[in-house]
């Protein structure tokens, strides 16, 4: 394997793959296909390997390599702030024994601005989203222009789903109901804990669907399974013991809801967290 070494600068950037072997990058609310290569880059900072709950990847026509944001820049003693408002990233040094001050945003070190929502300390976690996608039967989607909402409840990151009714095709041939989407993502083993919301999407609320979610480790184990999720019910939340887990299923299968406008319904996942170390605050 050819070694690649950087030298003098860094290419800083955030991740959002959603694809496997490719990734979806927003850009002032549209979304562009990209080819990418995963070679399991290793991120060092004066010597020190760093661990990074997103792998970095190279974008293939480039030939440039994309690093997580934040892990590099807490390496290099950096706050990083996001700002949703702006949809910005503000990257700032910090003395010691003193809070960070962004008068650019209107904030001081006595009182910032509540605008900006600080990423949060360690331990760290990864959005699903932004895990590596394995397998995307759907397909699932991130939403850019506006948020997820879940019975008027609304999560600023997650994906959704649409799933129809199906016939006689959605059967396996011993007579079983085979799941209708399914997403497949890559943990290599680095989560301990993950955790988030999931329901109907209130843009199908007036739908006779609903569905059951079924979460599955590596071959087919089952850590998870719903009750029926049906429109207009309050936000259902779960937590998984992820140690040791390779890889992560996200099944969903349609059912009657009863009276609705229509049968088909979106399934949303919101704020759902992967953790390299099992939390200890509530959720």
């Amino acid at each position: 394997m050819k070694k690649v070494v950087f030298r003098g600068f860094i290419i800083l950037s955030l991740i959002l793959p959603l694809a496997a072997g490719a990734a979806l990058a927003a850009s002032t609310g549209a979304l562009k296909k990209l080819t990418v290569n995963y070679r399991e880059i290793k991120i060092f900072s004066d010597g020190q390997a760093i661990f990074s709950p997103v792998e970095p990847f190279i974008l293939t026509d480039s030939g440039t390599v994309m690093v997580p944001l934040r892990v590099i820049a807490e390496a290099l003693g950096r706050t990083v702030e996001w700002d949703p408002a702006t949809s910005s990233v503000r990257i700032a040094s910090t003395p010691k024994g003193s809070a960070p001050a962004n008068p650019a945003i209107g904030g001081t070190a006595e009182s910032p601005a509540p605008a900006v929502a600080p990423l949060p300390a360690e331990p760290s976690y990864t959005l699903i989203e932004n895990l590596r996608v394995l397998r995307n039967v759907g397909p699932f989607y991130r939403r850019e222009k506006k948020p997820l909402r879940i019975a008027a409840r609304e999560f600023d990151y997650g994906i959704a789903v649409e799933i129809k009714k199906q016939g006689q095709e959605g059967q396996s041939e011993s007579g079983e109901k085979k799941p209708d989407v399914e997403m497949v993502v890559e943990l290599n083993g680095w989560y301990e804990w993950a955790r988030g919301y999931f329901g109907v999407e209130d843009e199908t609320r007036n739908s006779s669907g609903a569905y059951r979610l079924t979460i599955l480790a590596d071959d087919n184990r089952v850590l998870y399974v719903s009750h029926p999720v049906k429109p207009a019910q309050y936000p259902s939340y779960v937590e998984l013991d992820t140690r040791g887990v390779k890889r992560l299923s996200f099944r969903a299968e349609w059912l009657e809801g009863g009276t609705g406008d229509y049968s088909q319904v979106i399934a949303a996942i919101g704020d759902f967290r992967f953790y390299p170390v099992k939390p200890t605050e509530s959720k």
